[in-house]
């Protein structure tokens, strides 16, 4: 419940702050920048958030994973959600129905707020996947990084989980943020 409030103090609070957009640049180029920006302010935080977060835990762990690659996954890790961006409220109401149903809400995935909070991950992958094509380039986002856009909201499987460190930290990170 706690963290619940904090969430709501920092979509609420990231209307007054401006975003760090040298930071983005650091490790977004021109097209996942515009992506990025489709994104509610409330969310840009979120994934600026996330992308401290998974940072740190590289640097204390140690783990030698391109600080590039990891940034930018955490950066787009929500960019399922430019088509149709959740406000607090929905996102709220989301939530606590999810929590009453055990999570059979996602059959009712034909309304647009219960189909992006499932399936943003799905989405953002796709949209990924199509920017990947438009530089025609194979390698712009692997098969690790795609699978964590993917699967960052699921309840992963052991096996998922511990065979990608990528989704590992961003998960880490996602859930306190």
């Amino acid at each position: 419940m706690i963290y619940r409030i904090k969430q709501a103090i920092w979509a609420i609070s990231s209307n007054f702050k401006e975003i760090d957009y040298t930071y983005i640049n650091k490790y977004l180029d021109k097209n996942e920048i515009i992506l990025f920006n489709k994104l509610k302010r409330s969310e840009k935080y979120h994934c600026i958030r996330v992308c401290y977060d998974c940072l740190r835990t590289n640097s204390e762990n140690k783990l030698n994973i391109d600080e590039v690659v990891l940034a930018k996954l955490a950066l787009l890790h929500d960019i399922g959600k430019i088509d149709y961006g959740l406000n607090l409220i929905e996102k709220s109401i989301l939530v606590i129905l999810n929590k009453i149903t055990k999570g059979a809400l996602k059959n009712f995935s034909n309304f647009k707020s219960v189909d992006v909070y499932y399936n943003h991950g799905l989405k953002g992958k796709n949209i990924l996947l199509r920017e990947q094509k438009k530089k025609l380039s194979s390698n712009l986002y692997n098969d690790e990084f795609l699978n964590a856009i993917e699967n960052h909201h699921k309840n992963t499987n052991d096996k998922i989980f511990n065979n990608n460190i990528l989704l590992k930290i961003l998960l880490e990170a996602d859930n306190i943020n």
